[in-house]
């Protein structure tokens, strides 16, 4: 009885662990605030939307990034937005203006995560 459940706890822990690791993850890319993983965006599309949020930038109003993807994979759309949010490190010192549009096209998910700067 007690070896049934301790091999049912190591199951457990080690499914856990390996949705941990099956996380999706969106590094952002140095050379667009733009990652659109879902390949929604035309390539016009994404001209406008850099143009505008480089303007945005230059004065100093806004760090926007944009992320889209199929799916979070099961993972809560919060959480993958809250942790996205903290790794693309959006936002001027002192400002915090940095803003951080989601969307998960799949999971029929968006958001948009603000800086307290922005609110």
């Amino acid at each position: 009885m007690l070896a049934s459940l301790l091999r049912t706890g190591l199951l457990l822990a080690t499914m856990m662990l390996a949705s941990l690791f099956a996380a999706v993850t969106v590094a952002p890319d140095a050379s667009s605030p733009i990652v659109d993983q879902a390949r929604v965006l035309e390539a016009s599309q994404r001209e406008r939307m850099t143009a505008l949020i480089a303007q945005l930038r230059s004065r100093h109003l806004a760090q926007l990034g944009v992320i889209t993807v199929a799916s979070t994979q099961g993972e809560d759309f919060f959480a993958f937005v809250q942790r996205h949010a903290e790794l693309w490190k959006l936002g001027e010192s002192g400002k915090d203006n940095g803003v951080l549009v989601v969307v998960a096209v799949q999971d029929h998910e968006v958001r948009i995560q603000t800086g307290y700067g922005m609110e």
